[in-house]
């Protein structure tokens, strides 16, 4: 059910909803009560991001992120005059190596490689999809050892990891991080590949 929530009565155990497609609440029993506030995206003191990048938190995100590789290789795919251009477009970029980040690496990494074939006119090779991560390896919240396995193995996929680099800010053209090092990547209104994972605190300057 995703009907927002009008009233919870704490005695009755219930619940009164949202009208949906009826014309009227609802009202539902439950046994146990989560409440789950959720949260909001945290670009403070990141520069540029709330204009340039991608945020990553729900299903919306998800399937705008999929349409938007999409038009960005159609894109990449008939520019033949501007070789920058051409660069930042086949350039995609996810800062934080937590476990939405590593996912979200992941599945870009396999979706642009698998969707190219219907496009002769990019060589795999153009493709570049970069990893940032502010620590020594990605995904701290796990054992080392199963850290290191899905390191390596994003790795030999062709995912470019840029561990203790912490992303400082973006452009309508780059994405810049703290070490001064910029990467060529367009801007998410129009032809972004910059992803930010949501609120991701291990790519944060400590």
């Amino acid at each position: 059910m995703t009907n927002g929530v009008e009233a919870i009565d704490i005695r009755n155990q219930t619940i009164t909803t949202t009208p949906g497609f009826r014309q009227q609440t609802s009202v539902v029993k439950y046994d146990h009560l989560v409440l789950a506030l959720g949260n909001v995206t945290d670009f403070r003191g990141l520069r540029g991001l709330p204009e340039h990048a991608i945020p990553f938190k729900n299903l919306s995100d998800a399937l705008y992120i999929r349409n938007h590789v999409i038009h960005v290789l159609e894109e990449a795919a008939i520019e033949h005059e501007d070789e920058r251009l051409r660069r930042q477009l086949l350039t995609f970029v996810v800062a934080g190596g937590g476990f939405s980040g590593v996912e979200v690496v992941a599945e870009i990494n396999d979706f642009v490689h698998r969707v190219i074939r219907n496009y002769p006119q990019i060589d795999p090779a153009e493709v570049r999809v970069v990893l940032l991560h502010g620590q020594g390896r990605i995904l701290p919240e796990l054992d080392e050892k199963l850290a290191l396995y899905a390191q390596k193995l994003l790795i030999k996929r062709g995912v470019e990891i840029q561990l203790n680099s912490r992303l400082e800010a973006a452009t309508g053209d780059e994405a810049i991080l703290k070490s001064g090092e910029r990467i060529l990547t367009q801007d998410a209104d129009f032809h972004g590949a910059l992803v930010a994972e949501s609120a991701d605190r291990h790519n944060r300057s400590t």
